[in-house]
C-alpha cells in the first residue's frame, strides 16, 4: 500500500487535495485535527490532516496491528523546533517591514499576514521567496481593473472629479487614443469632446487647444437641454467625452447643477462615467472625494498623475476597499503617450522590498509547485 497525507483547513479541502494530486484511487485512511496555536500574534486557524492509501497489492494487506502502529506514527505530532519558530517570527518580521515600506494600510496589511499564517503549512513558514510569492499572488488579485470597459468604450463617456486631477488633460488623451491612433486594425473613431465646466477661468480655451492640435471638435453646453439636444442630433458620432465641472463637489449648488446637466445622458444606451483621482492625494481626501461623488453613478476610477508618487501600497489598500475598478492610469503630460490602461502589472512593478524582479515579471506556470496557484507559480520563477 502507498500512503499519502495533506493538511487543510477543513476536511472536505484535505480530501480534494489527496484527490487532486494523487488521484481519486486513494481511499481516505484517518484523519487528524491539528490543534491551533499563536505565535507573534497571529492565531492559525484549525486545520485537518488527512492520510489516504492506495492497494497496490491486491494480495497484500496490512494487519490490523500493523494499520494501527502506522496511525500511531503519523498522528504523532513532532515537537517544532525552536530555531524554526524563531525563523517563521523573522520571516514575519520581515514581511511586515516591506508591508508598511510600501505604505500599505494597517488592516491591509494584517488581513494579508494574518491569510498568509493561516493558509500555508509548517514547512512552508520557513520558505521566505514561497511566502513572497503568495503574499504578490494575493496583492495582485486584490487589484481590481475594469477590462471590460477598455475594450468595450460607451459611446458617451463622462470623467467627473475635484479641481486639479487632470480632468481636461485626461479627456484629451482619451480622445486621442480613440480618434487618433487609427490602424487597419483598429480605425481611429469620430471622437467629440464636450466641456460643461463654465466656471473655471480658461476651461473652454485649455479643452480647445487640444481640440484644434488634435483636429477633434470641442462643444461647449451649459444646460441639460443643449446637451440633450446635441447627443440627439449627433447618434453618428462614435464616442462623445463629456468634461465636467471642476469645482469641489462640497459646492452643493455647483455639484446640483451638474448633476442635472449630466442627466440628459440617462436615456442613452451606452453611458458611463468615471472618476478622476490624482495618486497624490492622501487616502483619507480620497475617501472623502469618491463618497462626495457617489451618487453619481461611477462604474470606475482613472487614477491620474502616478508619476507623483513613489509608493503604491496606500492606492492598493484604498482601492481594496472600495468596489470601483481602475480604468486608466496617467503618468504625465505627454497626449496620449502618457495614459496607459491599467494592469496589476501598474502598480507591482512599483512596489519595492520584495526579491522578485517585479520590473521584469512575466507571468508564467512553469514551477512545479503543488498547491500553490499559476500566479504563485509565476512570482516563484523569478
Amino acid at each position: 500500500m502507498e500512503f499519502v497525507t495533506e493538511q487543510a483547513s477543513s476536511y472536505e479541502e484535505a480530501v480534494r487535495k489527496i484527490h487532486q494530486i494523487y488521484g481519486m484511487d486513494y481511499t481516505i485512511y484517518s484523519t487528524k485535527r491539528i490543534q491551533s496555536r499563536r505565535l507573534f500574534g497571529l492565531r492559525r486557524s484549525e486545520r485537518y490532516e488527512v492520510t489516504a492509501y492506495r492497494n497496490t497489492d491486491a494480495g497484500l494487506a496490512l494487519q490490523p496491528q500493523q494499520h494501527r502502529e502506522r496511525e500511531l506514527r503519523q498522528e504523532k505530532q513532532e515537537p517544532e523546533s525552536p530555531l524554526e519558530d524563531e525563523l517563521i517570527i523573522q520571516q514575519f518580521r520581515d514581511l511586515r517591514a516591506i508591508c508598511e515600506l510600501n505604505e500599505f494600510s494597517p488592516a491591509y496589511t494584517e488581513r494579508l499576514l494574518k491569510r498568509l499564517y493561516d493558509e500555508s503549512a509548517h514547512e512552508e513558514l520557513l520558505q521566505r521567496s514561497l511566502l513572497e510569492a503568495r503574499l504578490l499572488s494575493w496583492i495582485s488579485d486584490s487589484i481590481r481593473v475594469d477590462r471590460h470597459g477598455q475594450t468595450s468604450t460607451p459611446r458617451i463617456f463622462g470623467l467627473l472629479g475635484p479641481t486639479g486631477v487632470g480632468k481636461t488633460t485626461t479627456i484629451a488623451k482619451i480622445a486621442a487614443l480613440h480618434g487618433l491612433q487609427g490602424d487597419t486594425d483598429c480605425p481611429a473613431k469620430q471622437v467629440t469632446m464636450i466641456t460643461i465646466d463654465s466656471y473655471r477661468i480658461g476651461a473652454r480655451a485649455q479643452i480647445g487647444t487640444f481640440g484644434e492640435i488634435m483636429g477633434i471638435p470641442v462643444v461647449e453646453v451649459q444646460h441639460r437641454d443643449e446637451l440633450q439636444q446635441y447627443l440627439k442630433s449627433h447618434q453618428h458620432t462614435d464616442l462623445i467625452l463629456i468634461d465636467t465641472i471642476g469645482k469641489s463637489p462640497r459646492d452643493t449648488e455647483i455639484q446640483q447643477e451638474m448633476k442635472e446637466i449630466l442627466s440628459a445622458c440617462t436615456s442613452e444606451p451606452s453611458v458611463g462615467f468615471s472618476l478622476a483621482l490624482s495618486a497624490s492625494m492622501k487616502s483619507s481626501d480620497m475617501k472623502r472625494t469618491i463618497e462626495r461623488f457617489s451618487e453619481f453613478p461611477l462604474s470606475s476610477i482613472v487614477l491620474t498623475k502616478l508619476d507623483e508618487t513613489e509608493m503604491v501600497g496606500n492606492l492598493i489598500s484604498l482601492f481594496d476597499e472600495i468596489d470601483i475598478p481602475i480604468l486608466y492610469v496617467t503618468a504625465g503630460q505627454k497626449v496620449p503617450q502618457d495614459l496607459m490602461p491599467m494592469t496589476e502589472g501598474v502598480f507591482l512593478r512599483r512596489l519595492q522590498g520584495f526579491s522578485v524582479d517585479l520590473e521584469n515579471l512575466i507571468i508564467g506556470d512553469d514551477t512545479d509547485c503543488p498547491g500553490l496557484s499559476p500566479k504563485e507559480r509565476a512570482f516563484l520563477a523569478h
